[in-house]
Order: structure tokens, then C-alpha cells, then sequence
């Protein structure tokens, strides 16, 4: 009776000796697929989302710029950036960025923590902005590398 306890008793303690040494091992493996599962589903790098974030601020620009430009936001309405994010449907920070980049395009007047004021759009103006688009077009495409040939 005895022989049979002390022999149950060892193979209980070998059993948990074999547990503890396999378990580092099988805790890496785990770590391991949950690293390569989760990298497979996000393959999103910071270059990567910061190229999204850029997307989405020349978006919200581009539809500011064109409620502008077809007076649906008039010259002299005054708003705050939360109001043009909501009326617009689009998140607070971008919009505050269109308005930075539509600023530098004399489209806007911004008062930072205050308002924005559109300005008012001249031919002149449009003609001028147009011309500058071309010639930063046309000098971005003459700085770009060739294609290489297959």
C-alpha cells in the first residue's frame, strides 16, 4: 500500500517537473503565432498611418475648398473649427489642419482658439493659385525620378 502511494507520488512529481520545464517553451511558441497573427492583421506601419492621416487632411481640404469655392461657405461667414467639423461630418483636428493648409492658400483668415473667417474669392486670385499649382506641378515633375525599365 505504501509502495503504491510513494510510486503515484513520483510519477505526480515528474509529471509537474515536465510541466515546468516544457512550459517556457510553450509560452514562447504562444507569443510567437499571437506576434505573427496580429502583424498579419495590422500591416500598418507608422510611415503607413501617418500617409493616411496625410490622405485625410488633403480630403478635408479639398471638400472645405470646394464649399468655398461654390459658395456654400460664402465670404465673411466666421466659424469655429468645431462647427465646420460638424457640419461637415468630419473629425475636429483635420478640419483644423484643412483650415491651416486653406489659410496658406489666402482661402481663409484663421484666429487660432477662435474662429475662421472665409475670405473673399477674386478671379484674380483663383488665376494665381492655379498658376502656382502649375508650376509646383511641373517642377515636382521634372525633380522625379525616372522610371526604371524592366
Amino acid at each position: 500500500m505504501l509502495e503504491t502511494v510513494m510510486l503515484i507520488a513520483a510519477g505526480f512529481l515528474s509529471a509537474c517537473l515536465l510541466a515546468v520545464l516544457m512550459v517556457p517553451a510553450l509560452w514562447r511558441r504562444a507569443v510567437r503565432l499571437t506576434e505573427t497573427r496580429l502583424r498579419s492583421q495590422t500591416p500598418l506601419s507608422v510611415a503607413d498611418i501617418q500617409a493616411d492621416k496625410d490622405r485625410l487632411r488633403a480630403e478635408y481640404a479639398l471638400e472645405i475648398r470646394r464649399r468655398i469655392l461654390e459658395n456654400e461657405l460664402p465670404a465673411g461667414v466666421q466659424m469655429l473649427a468645431t462647427e465646420v467639423a460638424d457640419m461637415l461630418a468630419m473629425r475636429r483636428t483635420p478640419v483644423r489642419d484643412a483650415l491651416i493648409r486653406l489659410a496658406h492658400q489666402r482661402l481663409v483668415h484663421i484666429r487660432p482658439r477662435h474662429w475662421m473667417r472665409v475670405q473673399e474669392v477674386s478671379p484674380d486670385h483663383l488665376t494665381w493659385t492655379t498658376d502656382l499649382r502649375t508650376l509646383t506641378d511641373d517642377t515636382a515633375a521634372d525633380m522625379a525620378p525616372a522610371p526604371a525599365l524592366p
